[in-house]
């Protein structure tokens, strides 16, 4: 198929067509395009004019004075800050910022503060991994028996080799959401599977337990 590029001047655009894509201009500039129309002017009373001299403008503003400070543009913006007292109106406010620090240092002195453990498992030596939490000491081998990888099924080598064919032909991740584009016929083989297993008329896949509590109970609720 051969491809024609419209040929578009400058000096044959209308007034209204300074600023606008080339395609759309070529498009409406005989008024019979069957791809795209002109709206109509009741629905273009919020749409402002392009300004096609705003880059260089920015530029020479930009020249005449010197960049200033994060302190003094944050004096300049009006002090805008990410705490929530310098961000409520009225004279006293309670300090939420100390209160919430309060707090996760009540939770870090009763060892209840959740730090999530960094580990990179091992493929070759299961059920090892390498240890990353500490920030101040090197990576440290570590056995992991808090998975659900209960049996080393991952490492498993017809597991290992169906992964990867895969990969070869669908590529890696979903692409989407499973409400989108994101359940793919895998998904739906296997909660066919699951629903025969437990004797069930469907299943729904999670990702994981908290996932799947938290949809659950909230639809029940």
């Amino acid at each position: 198929p051969s491809f024609v590029r419209p040929q578009c001047r400058a000096t044959d655009s209308p007034s209204w067509a300074k600023g606008h894509c080339p395609f759309m201009l070529s498009e409406l500039q005989d008024g019979k395009s069957k791809i795209v129309q002109k709206a109509a002017p009741e629905v273009q009373e919020d749409v402002k004019a392009f300004k096609t001299d705003l880059p260089s403008s920015l530029v020479s503003a930009s020249l005449k004075k010197p960049f200033s400070s994060p302190q003094e543009q944050e004096q300049i913006s009006g002090k805008v800050t990410h705490l929530i007292q310098d961000n409520m109106p009225g004279n006293y406010v309670f300090s939420y910022d100390q209160f919430f620090r309060d707090k996760i240092m009540e939770k870090k002195q009763d060892h209840t503060y959740r730090v999530f453990k960094t580990v990179n498992r091992w493929a070759d030596a299961y059920p090892f991994a390498q240890h990353f939490s500490e920030a101040s000491v090197a990576s440290k081998d570590v056995s992991v028996w808090c998975s659900n990888d209960y049996l080393g099924m991952s490492r498993h080598p017809q597991v290992l080799q169906a992964t990867q064919e895969t990969l070869q032909r669908h590529g890696a991740g979903a692409g989407g959401t499973r409400n989108i584009s994101g359940t793919s016929k895998f998904h739906v083989e296997l909660e066919q599977e699951l629903a025969e297993l437990h004797q069930k008329d469907s299943a729904l896949l999670f990702s994981s337990c908290f996932v799947a509590n938290d949809s659950t109970l909230f639809t029940l609720a």
